[in-house]
């Protein structure tokens, strides 16, 4: 998984519980980085999930909950720092194939060994779906 996830993974963390909270979170995963992340690197997805284990341990959060409350900080995130041109969007969907379409294409670009999601989605007629 890129740094970039971690490094908005541990913002949250202490901005929400501060840099205590995430020094403990450290200590108690003990993760093979060290935890020290970096926005250009991949590191293994276990170590995410360990560290999402150990949030949702100390604060006594269900996971499902903990991964909804990451998952709007992560894009609120992405997209306060994603480019001008990637903001011109009306709604979620555009600007999850806008980042897959233009981000992502320049990540890779630099970062040719980087692992990144891919954004697809169905359009249904089905409000509920």
């Amino acid at each position: 998984m890129q740094g970039s996830v971690f490094t908005c993974f541990s913002d949250m963390v202490i901005d929400g519980l501060g840099m205590m909270a995430w020094s403990e979170l450290l200590d108690e995963v003990k993760p093979e980085s060290g935890g020290v992340y970096t926005n250009n690197q991949s590191y293994a997805d276990e170590e995410l999930f360990a560290l999402v284990g150990a949030f949702c341990k100390k604060t006594n959060m269900p996971v499902t909950d903990a991964v909804t409350a990451f998952g709007k900080y992560l894009f609120t995130s992405l997209y306060r720092a994603a480019p001008a041109g990637v903001k011109q969007v009306d709604d979620l969907i555009e600007f999850l194939l806008m980042v897959d379409s233009v981000i992502h294409v320049e990540v890779k670009r630099i970062y040719p060994d980087a692992y990144l999601p891919e954004f697809t989605y169905e359009k249904t007629d089905d409000p509920n779906k």
